[in-house]
C-alpha cells in the first residue's frame, strides 16, 4: 500500500529522503529527540515543511528513520565465531552505540523498525542464537529479552543516580557519600545491604554489563 503524499520536493533543490534522516540526527545531537520535529528539521534544510512530508508521514517515521540509521554506525561480529561469542559481542557493540549517541537509548528503546540496518542487527542475534539450537519461539522471545536488558541497562546508566548527582555533583563523590549512608543503617535492619555497600556502590558498570549478560545465557544454555 503506498503511503499519501503531502506537498511536493522543493523546486530545484536536492532534497531527499537521506537528507532528511541527516538533519534529524544533527538536531538530535543537539537538542535531544524532544527537540525533534519537522518544523525544525524543515528550518535546518531551508525547505517548506510541507516539502518533508513528501519522504516522511510525520515525527513518528522520522524517528523510525532515525532509529534505523543509528545502527548503521553499529559493526556486528564475525558469522563465524562461536555462537555465544557472537551474542556477547553484538551487545557489546549495541551498548556502546546507545552510549556514543544522545538519547539513542531512548529512541530505540521498545521501538520496532523495519529498516535495513535494524534487520541486519536483528539477523545478527538471531542467527547466533539459532546455531545454538535454540527453538524457534525461544530464539525470539530471547532475542526481545537481551536487547531490552540493554536499552533498560544505557536507560539506567545514563540517569543521575539522585538529586545530587541531578544538582550537577561529581558521581564518584555522590557514590562515596551513598556508601557512607549505606555503612551507616541499622545493622539489625539492613544486614545485607551493609554488608554489600561497596559492591553496591562500586563504578564497574562495563563489568555489571557482561555479567548480566553470562547469567542470562547460562540460564539459556542450560
Amino acid at each position: 500500500m503506498t503511503r499519501p503524499r503531502r506537498g511536493r520536493p522543493a523546486s530545484g533543490s536536492e532534497l531527499s529522503l537521506g537528507a532528511v534522516v541527516a538533519a534529524a540526527r544533527d538536531l538530535v545531537r543537539e537538542q535531544g529527540v524532544e527537540g525533534l520535529s519537522m518544523r525544525r528539521v524543515a528550518l535546518r534544510l531551508g525547505v517548506d515543511v510541507s516539502s518533508l512530508y513528501w519522504h516522511v508521514s510525520g515525527k513518528d517515521e522520522l524517528v523510525d528513520l532515525v532509529a534505523d540509521d543509528l545502527l548503521s554506525e553499529a559493526v556486528w561480529p564475525d558469522p563465524a565465531l562461536p555462537w555465544r561469542e557472537r551474542v556477547e559481542a553484538a551487545l557489546v557493540e549495541y551498548r556502546r552505540l546507545l552510549l556514543a549517541n544522545r538519547d539513542a537509548a531512548k529512541i530505540m528503546a521498545g521501538r520496532w523498525v523495519q529498516g535495513p540496518n535494524t534487520l541486519r542487527a536483528l539477523e545478527t542475534l538471531l542467527s547466533a542464537l539459532l546455531s545454538a539450537g535454540v527453538e524457534r519461539r525461544a530464539a525470539a522471545e530471547t532475542a526481545f529479552l537481551l536487547t531490552g536488558y540493554v536499552s533498560g541497562f544505557v536507560l539506567q546508566e545514563l540517569r543521575p543516580m539522585n538529586s545530587a548527582e541531578a544538582a550537577g555533583g561529581d558521581p564518584s563523590d555522590v557514590l562515596a557519600r551513598v556508601n557512607q549512608q549505606l555503612k551507616a543503617l541499622p545493622e539489625e535492619e539492613f544486614p545485607s545491604v551493609r554488608l554489600l555497600a561497596d559492591d553496591l556502590t562500586a563504578r564497574t558498570m562495563d563489568a555489571r554489563f557482561r555479567r548480566g549478560i553470562t547469567l542470562m545465557l547460562n540460564g539459556l544454555d542450560a
